[in-house]
């Protein structure tokens, strides 16, 4: 998803405030906030989405349909849509949930534990995908984040998410290029590959 870059010392600028995950819901339910703000929560602040360029939109549509007939049992694909983090509520441009019948409906957006991969695709977001979304995602402990790299036509696959602490991060990360593919790991299985030539060619 792109999303304009957040200063990394926002939160110590006067007048900012951050919003909690409940205090942004109570704004979409009052209707103070509607779909047509194209705006999701990234560590307490509202953050406006940008508007997909065609390589951005061809890769959305690309993604969708390879990694949807990939998916075993049990797993569903969410493309553009929130998942729920303790001070965030981003729309990845994909995340693999687990399939829980109408749980979500009655419980909530899904929330890390049931979003084993995230997936961002950019080419003028990549700064602030590799740093802010990845931090995000780090002290989230979602267990995979890969990011789409336009630009540089490869793969990020980040690991080994810190957790919670002064310094999110993740503590591994693999560049998958032109004539490689990644695996799509889902709780330690893997369960096809993408192709990074089939992106780009």
């Amino acid at each position: 998803m792109q999303t304009t870059s957040i200063p990394l010392l926002l939160g110590e600028i006067a007048g900012f405030r951050r919003l909690t995950v409940k205090e942004y819901h109570r704004l979409i339910e009052i209707d103070l906030l509607t779909p047509g703000d194209r705006v999701e929560l990234i560590e307490g602040f509202l953050v406006k989405k940008m508007s997909h360029n065609p390589p951005h939109a061809d890769l959305l549509r690309w993604l969708t349909m390879k990694l949807s007939v990939m998916l075993p049992k049990g797993w569903v694909l969410s493309v553009q849509l929130p998942i729920t983090l303790a001070d965030s509520e981003p729309e990845p441009d994909f995340a693999v949930i687990r399939s829980r019948g109408r749980y979500y409906r009655d419980h909530g957006h899904p929330e890390p534990s049931d979003s084993p991969l995230v997936i961002e695709i950019a080419d003028t977001s990549l700064a602030g995908d590799r740093r802010d979304k990845g931090r995000m995602y780090a002290r989230a402990i979602i267990p995979t984040y890969w990011i789409v790299n336009v630009n540089e036509q490869q793969i990020e696959v980040y690991s080994s998410p810190s957790g919670p602490n002064d310094e999110p991060s993740f503590g591994q990360r693999r560049d998958f290029r032109l004539g490689e593919s990644v695996p799509v790991v889902l709780d330690g299985v893997e369960v096809g590959t993408v192709a990074v030539a089939e992106l780009f060619d």
